[in-house]
């Protein structure tokens, strides 16, 4: 009974000291999860904290290079829209000046050509009327010529007609001469006769 005891108290000292070493162990360990745990939860701050302030960092960094990168191109951009309006302004010009140009050009040559036509048509006119006097002048002279040559005839034809008629009268004075001739010859012849009877 007594060694019963003894082994008791020993088991039970034993008992006892396993538990206080697995208590103490257990506190121990759990000292040291807490240590892990704290140690990884400083960690972990210390990590989401810098991993904070990186994405602060980059989030700036991004959108100060965004920014630069918006003002950048819309500069350029800008410059580019209004090189090209002020290319087009000048093409417009230089094509408005071209056209104005042509249209200038044209107007010269119409009235060139327009005077052209009238110094045509006025020289065709002067010819015209060159032509038609001397077409005139032909016919004037032509009737000049008719009248002088009519005149001519008519002169010929009353020379004709005063020559016929002395002729004639020529003739008629011939016969009747030649009448009276023979009048005073047959006279003479009677005379003769009536002389010679008588005698």
């Amino acid at each position: 009974v007594h060694t019963y005891h003894l082994y008791s108290v020993v088991h039970t000292y034993h008992l006892y000291s396993t538990v206080h070493t697995y208590h103490l162990y257990s506190t121990v360990h759990t000292y040291h999860l807490y240590s892990v745990v704290h140690t990884y939860h400083l960690l972990y701050s210390v990590v989401h904290t810098y991993h904070l302030l990186y994405s602060v960092v980059h989030t700036y960094h991004l959108y100060s290079t965004v920014h630069t990168y918006h003002l950048f191109y819309s500069t350029v951009h800008t410059y580019h829209l209004y090189s090209t309006v002020h290319t087009y302004h000048l093409y417009s010009t230089v094509h408005t000046y071209h056209l104005y140009s042509t249209v200038h050009t044209y107007h010269l040559y119409s009235t060139v050509h327009t005077y052209h036509l009238y110094s045509t048509v006025h020289t065709y006119h002067l010819y015209s009327t060159v032509h038609t006097y001397h077409l005139y002048s032909t016919v004037h002279t032509y009737h000049l010529y008719s009248t002088v040559h009519t005149y001519h005839l008519y002169s010929t034809v009353h020379t004709y007609h005063l020559y016929s008629t002395v002729h004639t009268y020529h003739l008629y004075s011939t016969v009747h001469t030649y009448h009276l001739y023979s009048t005073v010859h047959t006279y003479h012849l009677y005379s003769t006769v009536h002389t010679y009877q008588l005698f």
